[in-house]
């Protein structure tokens, strides 16, 4: 696949195959791919072998944020410059052959097709990546809504979100592939 680039109101998500994420931040922020280290940190367990991607780059740009998602050998990179970002890709078809529904659905969500679970599913892993807790918050307490390509995000557990509630979107990459990305 193509490298494509997704630009959504003031955030930036790269797809393709083999993407490596320090140039595409390099490229969406307009630095020196030099000046950019990527190293990760585990919130849970404080490893620095795996957890949110972390990025190493000038002081004017340290509140930047990335997420890098992967599925069937695609990547999707995403890029916030002013703040935390989530993003995440997952395939229709494997949604569809998996029994997911009473791990991920909250009791008013009612997905007509597998296309709509899957764009459910890609949403709240996009959230919960924006907060840094993966799947450690059962998927179930977030009730999302859907529009044409975005995403509402209806009800949370308290104290999940300070100040502003995230904007999520979502699309179509290929046929069999959904991304949604939170910030």
């Amino acid at each position: 696949m193509d490298a494509r680039r997704y630009d959504l109101d003031d955030v930036s998500i790269a797809v393709g195959d083999d993407l490596e994420a320090a140039a595409v931040v390099a490229r969406v922020l307009d630095v020196d791919p030099a000046s950019v280290a990527l190293s990760h940190l585990c919130t849970n367990c404080g490893s620095t072998s795996h957890g949110r991607p972390l990025i190493a780059m000038p002081a004017r740009l340290r509140s930047a944020g990335i997420s890098i998602a992967h599925s069937h050998g695609i990547d999707a990179i995403a890029v916030n410059p002013t703040g935390p970002i989530g993003v995440d890709l997952e395939s229709i078809s494997r949604v569809a052959r998996a029994s997911i529904a009473a791990s991920l659905l909250h009791p008013a969500e009612h997905p007509p097709t597998p296309r709509d679970v899957t764009r459910l599913w890609s949403a709240k892993e996009a959230v919960l990546k924006l907060l840094g807790i993966g799947l450690r918050l059962d998927p179930r307490a977030l009730h999302i809504d859907f529009g044409v390509d975005s995403a509402h995000l209806v009800s949370w557990p308290d104290g999940l979100f300070v100040g502003a509630r995230p904007r999520i979107r979502t699309f179509a990459v290929t046929d069999d592939l959904v991304a949604a990305v939170a910030w």
